[in-house]
């Protein structure tokens, strides 16, 4: 390890983006800064080759446009089971289903009480108002 600068020993806690080691020469640094600066250019050059055809071809567009990557719900209500995960790629073609919408209005409720509690319970629906101020209205069938 001639040169270079040890920084970190047994038993030692290391911190993030802590040094544990270096070379200690201003021409070795710089080399290594070199040697990645060409990696990067070799780098840039591959993709500009490969994006080249895709740029002519339209394939790849300079803005994406909103409107073909939002996706709205066929119907309201709640999302019972997401089935895709963020990031994944879909297509309006695909069959899978990307979340399952449970419809939430009008909800149907069937309860089944003895027929000595029905007039206590039209006389306790009788007693409260129609909608209770927050836009949602209730509707009841006793049968």
């Amino acid at each position: 390890m001639k040169n270079q600068k040890r920084c970190c020993y047994s038993a030692l806690c290391a911190l993030a983006a802590a040094m544990l080691a270096g070379c200690g020469p201003a021409e070795q640094q710089a080399a290594a800064s070199l040697q990645r600066a060409q990696a990067a250019l070799e780098r840039a050059k591959v993709q500009t080759v490969r994006f080249k055809p895709l740029v002519e071809a339209d394939a790849i567009s300079r803005q994406l446009d909103l409107k073909f990557a939002t996706v709205e719900a066929s119907i309201a209500g709640r999302i019972d089971q997401a089935l895709v995960i963020e990031d994944t790629l879909v297509s309006s073609g695909d069959s899978q289903p990307m979340a399952r919408i449970q419809p939430i209005d009008p909800i149907y409720v069937d309860v089944r009480q003895p027929a000595t509690s029905l007039e206590s319970l039209r006389g306790a629906l009788a007693t409260q108002p129609e909608a209770s101020g927050n836009g949602l209205s209730r509707w009841f069938d006793i049968a």
